[in-house]
């Protein structure tokens, strides 16, 4: 232990009585920080940037119809990138935008066609669908990432024409249904005065046959019995003819009913199959809870199924409602179906409360409870199998009835409007029956038996009538279906575009891309500050002490120096990434005590490197920063780089210590710190044992290899 320190004293007071070699020391100190703060630096921010990224847009869309109303999608995607400033958009004609992208004046272009609204309206105005086309151009040679980005553009311009499309074509559905809505409200008095008037016709009846019986029979004048039928005439004929205009009109309300509620099954059906999907997403990754041992990794888990439980409830909850809105007969199996997606959504409030009770475990530090885990796994089969069973009965359950809600309806109002029809079709034979018996009083004994004839017929077409009109408001309760018809159209257009809203809770935040940047550039400047030291610093004693230590003391007494300039290399550009460029930490004194560690770490590898294998050591410390570029996931995430790299990373220094620097960054688990530590630790561990076992053997048989070398005069001297 004496002459290792002895070695190491002897080397500061080199460094401390030499000018020269103090600039020099400060200077590799600094030169790792200005490596590291430079790249933190030009990648700040950059995606908030993307606004000086050039694509040309270019409008050749010619229009369509829907409706009765033009549509010209192309216009409304130019007037809505107008105030998008996602990228640098730029509003040319189709020469000058493939101009430009061939000579490098932008980056992209994306042609809308001319047929692009009569495109995409063909799913609704033309037998034949054909899918409209965005045309996108791009130079990728320009840059490497750009392509990537302005893909991401092109993307959402297409994502904006499906928004507004869908609020287009539902939107006009919404405001149909609304349009019935309010249509039936305006005719619910008439409705009522109908059934009134027919009510009232029909307790007449009696009376009115009952007088004609008796002029018959000779005990009353005919002129008693015009002038009862004259009273009650206005009443018949208003009644009718009300009957005729109302019956037309609930006929159409019920066609456009029926047309719309049939039209929409096809989409319930969809939306089942698509929550079928997630839901079985969601039974597959809560079965892989129970081989998860690690809790960060049992924890993201629970929080992407708590997400994607949010997201199958809304979708499930939102099928529901349209279920209960067209079920206007309370059809049996629509009923079943309702309650079974009920009891679906209840569930899955079930299951989130199991995912948070399985949070908090975790938080608290404790293990998930095995009964909480097959509560999650239990619940999610459950819901999956009840989804299953809803899709498996709908063609033969369920859109049987859905289809028979609109035809029920429609029937109804057909046979009401023939029966209100031929009643009053007799109205002009009964009134001229009536003015003859005026005329010639008790002598027009024939044309009353012709009115015993004719009024039954009335009286019993009435009756019909009567008895339809009550089988309509039994079927249907007027009041609620207005309520269900009438919406908000741009309410429901709005919801319907976009009927799930994302609400991103980052556990992390960390504010900008360069300070979620400096965890891999700080742990690269630390390695290449090594690399340095040992280019520059020599790993051996001078030959004239040589002979006076051993190789271990040697070994141990050099890489004191070397472990003390790279702990200030560390400190240096730790501080400078928090003071000097701002980078966001969550916990300082983590980041800079790690930022130490790791510069320990890497030296000790570097240095033993050098120490035991000389010139082949720093050829060594190279190839190990070119590994470690590619395949620590410094920059990419690991998951995307080839097989090679994914199998080498979990051997790699620099994973655990940008893992480290991470958790410093983002915010502090202190199971994953621990474990950081302890591999790491295991690198120093391996690095002393190889110098032990290996520096002096090797470096003794090195030597006429070394001095032969030299003689070269084209390595060290």
């Amino acid at each position: 232990m004496k002459n290792i320190l002895k070695i190491y004293k002897r080397d500061m007071k080199s460094i401390v009585t030499n000018p020269i070699a103090i600039i020099v020391i400060l200077a590799l100190i600094f030169l790792p920080s200005l490596y590291a703060w430079f790249n933190i630096k030009s990648s700040w921010d950059p995606y908030s940037n993307t606004k000086g990224i050039a694509v040309a847009i270019v409008n050749n869309d010619i229009g369509s119809s829907f409706n009765e109303k033009e549509i010209h999608i192309g216009d409304e995607i130019i007037e809505s990138l107008k105030t998008n400033e996602q990228m640098g958009w730029r509003f040319v004609d189709e020469k000058t935008a493939m101009d430009g992208v061939e000579r490098g004046d932008y980056y992209a272009s994306v042609i809308i066609p001319e047929d692009f609204s009569e495109k995409i309206t063909s799913i609704i105005n033309s037998k034949k669908i054909e899918k409209a086309k965005l045309n996108y151009y791009i130079n990728e040679k320009l840059n490497a990432v750009a392509p990537k980005i302005t893909s991401k553009g092109a993307s959402s311009i297409q994502q904006e024409v499906t928004k507004n499309f869908i609020e287009t074509v539902d939107g006009a559905i919404l405001e149909a249904f609304n349009k019935i809505g309010e249509d039936l409200e305006e005719y619910r008095p008439k409705i009522g005065e109908f059934k009134s008037g027919i009510q009232e016709l029909n307790d007449r009846m009696p009376e009115i046959k009952e007088k004609i019986d008796l002029v018959e029979k000779g005990i009353i004048k005919g002129e008693e019995l015009t002038d009862s039928l004259q009273k009650n005439m206005p009443l018949i004929e208003e009644t009718l003819n009300k009957g005729v205009e109302l019956t037309n009109s609930f006929k159409d309300y019920s066609a456009s009913t029926k047309e719309n509620i049939n039209s929409i099954a096809p989409t319930l059906k969809k939306d089942l199959q698509y929550s079928k999907t997630i839901s079985d997403n969601i039974n597959s990754l809560s079965g892989k809870l129970y081989e998860l041992n690690a809790s960060d990794e049992i924890q993201k888990v629970l929080n992407s199924l708590k997400n994607k439980s949010v997201v199958l409830r809304t979708m499930i909850s939102n099928t529901k409602d349209i279920i209960d809105k067209i079920n206007i007969s309370n059809s049996p199996n629509l009923n079943i179906l309702s309650e079974l997606l009920g009891s679906k959504i209840k569930k899955l409030e079930q299951y989130e409360n199991e995912i948070d009770s399985a949070l908090v475990q975790i938080e608290s530090g404790n293990q998930v409870a095995k009964e909480t885990l097959d509560a999650i796994n239990n619940i999610s089969r459950d819901v999956s199998n009840g989804l299953e069973i809803a899709i498996n009965d709908f063609d033969s359950k369920f859109l049987p009835e859905i289809n028979s809600v609109a035809d029920k309806i429609y029937d109804i109002a057909s046979n009401s409007n023939v029966l209100a029809k031929e009643a009053t079709s007799k109205i002009p034979d009964v009134k001229d029956l009536l003015n003859k018996i005026s005329v010639i009083g008790e002598g027009g004994k024939e044309d009353v038996y012709k009115l015993q004839e004719k009024l039954p017929e009335v009286q019993v077409i009435l009756k019909k009538l009567n008895d339809k009109i009550n089988e309509l408001d039994n079927a249907v309760d007027i009041n609620e279906l207005i309520r269900l018809l009438k919406t908000n159209p741009e309410e429901g257009k709005t919801f319907i575009s976009s009927p799930v809203e994302l609400e991103e809770t980052s556990l992390f935040k960390i504010p900008n891309y360069g300070s979620a940047m400096a965890p891999f550039f700080t742990t690269l400047s630390l390695w290449v500050g090594g690399l340095i030291l040992v280019s520059i610093l020599s790993v051996e004693v001078p030959h004239e002490f040589k002979e006076k230590f051993k190789y271990y003391e040697i070994y141990f007494g050099k890489s004191l120096l070397f472990i003390t300039i790279s702990l200030l290399q560390a400190l240096c550009v730790s501080l400078g990434d928090i003071y000097f460029l701002g980078t966001y930490t969550s916990n300082k004194t983590v980041f800079v005590l790690g930022s130490m560690f790791t510069g320990f770490i890497f030296m000790s590898i570097i240095y033993t490197f050098v120490s035991v294998f000389g010139s082949v050591g720093k050829v060594l410390g190279i190839i190990g920063l070119v590994i470690q570029l590619s395949a620590s996931g410094g920059t990419f995430p690991i998951q995307v780089t080839p097989e090679f790299f994914q199998k080498v990373n979990p051997y790699l220094p620099f994973t655990y210590a940008i893992q480290l620097m991470r958790e410093a960054t983002g915010g502090v688990i202190w199971d994953v710190v621990r474990k950081d530590i302890l591999i790491l630790l295991i690198y120093v561990a391996i690095s002393i044992l190889i110098a032990l076992v290996l520096k002096e053997p090797i470096n003794k048989s090195s030597v006429k290899f070394v001095e032969r070398f030299k003689e070269s005069k084209l390595g060290e001297h």
